[in-house]
């Protein structure tokens, strides 16, 4: 998954659907009415719809909403974390290139000075032999960085071949992720789907007005 992949996944993660209702019927006693819960909305209707709220309520459990909603929740917070995990692990990669491109041209720049110094001393050491020595003791001491630099550049190589496997593993686990949460939201919807003409009746009933 290339860098930007990664980056757009972690920013565009579905967002999690609104928990399914609660619903309760409830005889009151006296017998004449009972009490219909939706969520947070209460309704007293007549027990001669008793019988037929239940039937309802039992539909919309069996489709077990519940149950299937904690299993999307769970689904989708581990696809949340997996995908910022790889956006991270994204992120780290494009720094050890950025910083792998610096140290190269740096490199580079060295190596031109050390040729120029190089250049230099074999230039002046039959003319003069004091100048000979500045740019030998200035030759050697750009080897020295360039050795501290070349250490540094393999460092920085092996940092850069594990943070790109440490992203491949973390592309891996948010496409993982990714395929359960999916699996599991078709679950749901399907489930909801099920249970929505038992939920339309039963917010009928509540009173609570149906969106445009």
């Amino acid at each position: 998954m290339p860098i930007v992949l990664a980056l757009l996944l972690a920013a565009t993660t579905p967002e999690l659907p609104p928990s399914p209702p609660r619903v309760t019927a409830t005889p009151l006693p006296g017998g004449a009415v009972f009490s219909l819960a939706y969520d947070q909305r209460r309704a007293d209707l007549p027990s001669a719809r008793l019988e037929e709220i239940r039937a309802s309520v039992a539909e919309v459990e069996r489709a077990d909403l519940r149950a299937g909603y904690l299993r999307l929740r769970a689904a989708h917070q581990a696809a949340e974390l997996a995908a910022t995990k790889a956006a991270d692990e994204a992120k780290s990669v494009q720094r050890e290139k950025d910083r792998l491109g610096r140290q190269k041209a740096e490199i580079d720049d060295l190596e031109k000075q050390a040729e120029t110094a190089k250049a230099n001393y074999d230039r002046w050491r039959n003319r003069d032999e004091k100048q000979a020595a500045q740019y030998q003791s200035t030759y050697q001491t750009l080897n020295t960085r360039l050795g501290n630099e070349r250490k540094q550049l393999a460092r920085t190589k092996a940092n850069q071949g594990r943070s790109a496997e440490a992203l491949a593993e973390a592309e891996k686990a948010a496409a993982v992720a990714a395929t359960t949460r999916e699996t599991d939201a078709a679950a749901y919807a399907k489930a909801l789907d099920a249970a929505g003409p038992a939920l339309k009746k039963l917010r009928t009933a509540a009173g609570i007005t149906e969106p445009r």
